[in-house]
Protein backbone atom coordinates (compact mmCIF):
# COMPACT_ATOMS: atom_id res chain seq x y z
CA UNK A 1 0.00 0.00 0.00
CA UNK A 2 1.36 3.41 -0.89
CA UNK A 3 1.75 6.19 1.66
CA UNK A 4 -0.85 8.24 -0.25
CA UNK A 5 -3.37 5.38 0.05
CA UNK A 6 -2.62 5.07 3.77
CA UNK A 7 -3.16 8.82 4.23
CA UNK A 8 -6.44 8.74 2.29
CA UNK A 9 -7.70 5.77 4.33
CA UNK A 10 -6.63 7.34 7.62
CA UNK A 11 -8.47 10.56 6.79
CA UNK A 12 -11.58 8.60 5.79
CA UNK A 13 -11.48 6.67 9.09
CA UNK A 14 -11.31 9.90 11.05
CA UNK A 15 -14.15 11.50 9.15
CA UNK A 16 -16.28 8.42 9.93
CA UNK A 17 -15.29 8.62 13.62
CA UNK A 18 -16.27 12.28 13.82
CA UNK A 19 -19.58 11.64 12.07
CA UNK A 20 -20.28 8.75 14.43
CA UNK A 21 -19.76 11.01 17.44
CA UNK A 22 -21.93 13.75 15.93
CA UNK A 23 -24.76 11.31 15.12
CA UNK A 24 -24.55 9.73 18.56
CA UNK A 25 -24.86 13.07 20.29
CA UNK A 26 -27.70 14.08 17.98
CA UNK A 27 -29.62 10.90 18.74
CA UNK A 28 -28.83 10.95 22.46
CA UNK A 29 -27.35 7.46 22.23
CA UNK A 30 -23.64 7.80 22.83
CA UNK A 31 -21.53 4.66 22.81
CA UNK A 32 -18.22 6.33 23.53
CA UNK A 33 -16.98 7.56 26.88
CA UNK A 34 -15.43 10.94 27.50
CA UNK A 35 -12.12 9.21 28.19
CA UNK A 36 -12.27 7.28 24.91
CA UNK A 37 -13.20 10.44 22.99
CA UNK A 38 -10.10 12.11 24.46
CA UNK A 39 -7.71 9.36 23.34
CA UNK A 40 -5.98 10.37 20.14
CA UNK A 41 -4.27 7.00 19.82
CA UNK A 42 -7.39 4.80 19.93
CA UNK A 43 -9.18 5.71 16.69
CA UNK A 44 -7.96 4.14 13.44
CA UNK A 45 -6.47 7.45 12.32
CA UNK A 46 -4.54 7.76 15.59
CA UNK A 47 -3.34 4.15 15.39
CA UNK A 48 -2.06 4.87 11.89
CA UNK A 49 -0.62 8.29 12.86
CA UNK A 50 1.40 6.82 15.72
CA UNK A 51 2.01 3.48 14.04
CA UNK A 52 5.10 2.05 12.40
CA UNK A 53 4.16 2.52 8.75
CA UNK A 54 5.17 6.19 8.80
CA UNK A 55 8.94 6.45 8.42
CA UNK A 56 10.91 8.10 11.22
CA UNK A 57 12.14 10.89 8.95
CA UNK A 58 8.52 11.82 8.19
CA UNK A 59 7.65 11.85 11.90
CA UNK A 60 10.19 14.64 12.36
CA UNK A 61 8.65 16.84 9.68
CA UNK A 62 6.69 19.99 10.47
CA UNK A 63 3.72 18.58 8.52
CA UNK A 64 3.60 15.45 10.67
CA UNK A 65 3.94 17.44 13.89
CA UNK A 66 1.11 19.72 12.76
CA UNK A 67 -1.09 16.69 11.98
CA UNK A 68 -0.38 15.30 15.46
CA UNK A 69 -1.23 18.63 17.08
CA UNK A 70 -4.49 19.03 15.13
CA UNK A 71 -5.45 15.44 15.87
CA UNK A 72 -4.85 15.90 19.61
CA UNK A 73 -6.98 19.06 19.53
CA UNK A 74 -9.78 17.25 17.70
CA UNK A 75 -9.91 14.61 20.43
CA UNK A 76 -9.63 17.19 23.19
CA UNK A 77 -12.69 19.01 21.89
CA UNK A 78 -14.52 15.75 21.14
CA UNK A 79 -14.12 14.86 24.82
CA UNK A 80 -15.35 18.30 25.90
CA UNK A 81 -18.35 17.93 23.61
CA UNK A 82 -18.98 14.41 24.91
CA UNK A 83 -18.81 15.64 28.51
CA UNK A 84 -21.77 17.91 27.86
CA UNK A 85 -23.97 14.84 27.46
CA UNK A 86 -23.43 12.79 30.62
CA UNK A 87 -25.58 9.78 31.32
CA UNK A 88 -26.34 8.98 27.67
Amino acid sequence: MTMRTEIDEAIAWHIKWGLRLKEAIGSGIIDISEDDAARDDACKFGMWLYGSSIPDFAKNSSEYLLAVDLHKRFHKYAAVYRARFPGH
